[in-house]
């Protein structure tokens, strides 16, 4: 007769099984659950502070954020975890100030580019500087932008769609002149150049301008278009207007502005 043998046991590989799904459950339950006051703690050696934090990692909220002394306001964010296995850190974050609010969604990938989807945003001119834009220092009005899609790489943009509306710009000191509202338009269907291009024009105020600005990756900008006075304009804009040489037919003046941030 022949010895028929047990068969072998797996019941050391279930058990293994089971301890590993067991021990994955633990860190998602870990990690689902971590409060944002960890990450917080950590962000305060870069001059990051709040005065109260509530919530988790994925789903949380900040009162008070102040950033290298420069109060931020209230932050409230959602992050979306399946992303992560894509190697992107998304979500939808929303920040009110005391001077204006943003709405968006991000995308930010390891190689450390940011994506903003549907951002929209109405802040002031100074509390921009005060983030340490450098455009906006000494200048004083409102922005306001409509951005189904921004790309910033570095802190830098190089891929946009949508209207940014600066609203009552007022010159630097002394002179403070009141320059009116402008806008900035991105097309949907960009040239072929790496460089960010949009146009400019102004739709009120003392000006008629029609200009094109260019962002370059090496973060340096130039603005160039016309001119020309709507209506009698100030004294201190007929100034300028003189400076830049004598009118065309139609009254118009080509100016061109560069320059490195």
């Amino acid at each position: 007769m022949k010895s028929s043998k047990p068969p072998p046991r797996r019941r050391p590989r279930r058990l293994a099984l089971l301890i590993f799904i067991g021990l994955s459950a633990l860190v998602v339950f870990v990690l689902a659950t971590l409060p944002a006051g960890v990450v917080m703690g950590r962000l305060e050696g870069h001059g990051i502070t709040a005065d109260a934090v509530g919530g988790t990692i994925w789903a949380g909220r900040v009162q008070g954020l102040v950033a290298r002394g420069t109060h931020v306001g209230n932050l409230q964010w959602a992050l979306r975890p399946l992303d992560l296995l894509r190697g992107t850190l998304a979500g939808h974050a929303t920040m009110v100030g005391t001077d204006g609010h943003v709405d968006t969604d991000f995308a930010r990938v390891w190689s450390g580019q940011l994506e903003l989807k549907d951002a929209r945003a109405d802040l002031s001119l100074a509390s921009l500087a005060a983030l340490g834009v450098p455009a906006a220092r000494n200048w004083r009005g409102r922005i306001t932008a409509e951005l189904p899609s921004l790309t910033l790489e570095r802190d830098w943009p190089v891929a946009a769609v949508g209207t940014i509306d600066v609203i009552d710009l007022t010159g630097a000191p002394p002179r403070n002149t009141s320059l009116g509202d402008f806008r900035v338009t991105f097309p949907p269907s960009p040239t072929s150049s790496d460089d960010l291009t949009g146009t400019v024009t102004q739709t009120d105020g003392p000006l008629l301008l029609d200009g094109e600005l260019t962002l370059r990756r090496d973060r340096s900008f130039s603005l160039r278009g016309h001119l020309a006075p709507r209506g009698t304009p100030p004294r201190d804009l007929a100034y300028v207007l003189q400076a830049l040489g004598p009118a065309d037919a139609s009254g118009r003046r080509p100016f061109a502005a560069s320059g490195t941030f």
